[in-house]
């Protein structure tokens, strides 16, 4: 019993002392998203075409700037709709 105890504490501090990535609302700081719902994606060529300098001979692969989740209850229940203009749905962060 004292060795599951043990362990059990042990969980707990490697659990607290690894960094939590979390994504926050710009105005009310209210928690939108955690690491755990970003969705791995490949960066796409498109990023080429809105930079600054696309033209230009660089060889370094463009960075992603953008993160993908998986939807939570909150954004289901409070997605706007559909922009027609731009394809996307508008997501509002609750009480914010």
């Amino acid at each position: 019993m004292e060795e599951a105890t043990s362990s059990n504490s042990s969980d707990m501090e490697t659990k607290m002392e690894q960094p939590q990535v979390v994504y926050r609302c710009k105005k009310c700081r209210r928690m939108v998203a955690a690491l755990e719902n970003v969705v791995l994606h490949e960066p796409g060529a498109g990023e080429q075409c809105f930079k600054w300098k696309k033209r230009s001979g660089e060889t370094e692969p463009p960075r992603c700037s953008s993160i993908f989740v998986e939807p939570l209850k909150w954004m289901l229940e409070k997605v706007l709709p559909i922009d027609k203009i731009s394809n996307i749905a508008k997501w509002v962060v609750p009480n914010c």
